[in-house]
């Protein structure tokens, strides 16, 4: 089941993902399309939600006010209703991003900020966006290293330059001398210790390098470093999908007549390091204008 957060005017309808062993009584095709049906029902729902929020505050005489979050994450919605409520000029780019950054600070699921989701080399890094519907405006930081305010950082390349995305350590020399913002270890003692078990009572089992890949050593055994001997044949194939191979929080606000989103994780556990996902890349978490 796919949770739904909400916080506003009205009320929305929680949606609900099915996974495929609802269907088994069905044939194989059947069962083939429902899940990719679904799969494809995850990466589109805030685009879906956005459009249930349009169409709420298009049949009302007043704006609708509301803020969306992707799973039960009720510390994003709480602190985006907050700002709406604490702060008269506030705009939908800040509910949004006032949920995020509640979630960052409190490891929203540990998906969520600093001290969750290790790479292979021990380190969290952090990725984030954030869109303002009414002007189409957007900034995104990836693989940002040593700066625990993500969606904050992502507000600022948004507003202070004409990119769109900033990555890696030059996105955090942005935060550092732009920002002001102070550099620090995003590591916690949860995240050494899942690093620390995968790495030595698991062999860095399971990885995200090539198991079909002439690598050395097997990537599929042991540990790397690893070194491409040969060029290797590739297969499309049928990725794997759990709750914890997709997905963060991601958010959509409309308030005042405008509509804002912004999406922050710390991606996927055991990532290569340097790895970008597609939680900060612009069209593909989440997208907005206004018709």
């Amino acid at each position: 089941v796919y949770d739904i957060s909400v916080k506003g005017g009205g009320t929305l309808p929680q949606p609900s993902l099915f996974p495929c062993y609802c269907v088994t009584q069905y044939t194989t095709q059947l069962q083939y399309l429902t899940c990719l049906c679904s799969l494809i029902l995850i990466h589109m729902t805030l685009l879906l939600l956005t459009i249930i929020v349009v169409f709420i505050g298009a049949t009302n005489s007043q704006p609708s006010s509301i803020a969306v979050s992707t799973w039960a994450f009720t510390t994003a919605t709480d602190a985006a209703w907050a700002e709406m409520h604490n702060r008269s000029d506030a705009k939908a780019v800040d509910l949004v991003q006032a949920g995020c950054a509640a979630c960052e600070q409190n490891r929203c699921d540990g998906t969520v900020g600093e001290g969750g989701s290790p790479d292979e080399n021990g380190e969290t890094t952090l990725d984030a966006m954030i869109m303002c519907g009414t002007t189409m405006n957007a900034g995104a930081v990836g693989a940002l290293r040593q700066i625990p305010d993500a969606i904050a950082v992502a507000r600022g390349v948004m507003e202070a330059t004409r990119h769109s995305m900033l990555c890696g350590s030059q996105a955090s020399d942005f935060a550092e001398i732009t920002l002001g913002m102070a550099r620090q270890s995003l590591s916690s003692e949860q995240s050494k210790a899942i690093y620390n078990r995968w790495r030595n009572d698991f062999q860095c089992q399971p990885n995200f390098w090539s198991t079909t890949a002439n690598l050395t050593p097997q990537s599929s055994i042991a540990c790397g470093p690893y070194k491409l001997l040969a060029e290797s044949a590739f297969e499309c194939g049928h990725p794997e999908r759990t709750y914890t191979t997709h997905d963060t929080i991601s958010m959509v606000a409309i308030y005042k007549g405008d509509v804002a989103s912004a999406t922050s994780t710390n991606g996927a556990s055991h990532k290569i390091a340097g790895r970008v996902g597609d939680g900060p890349i612009i069209g593909s978490v989440t997208f907005l204008t206004i018709y």
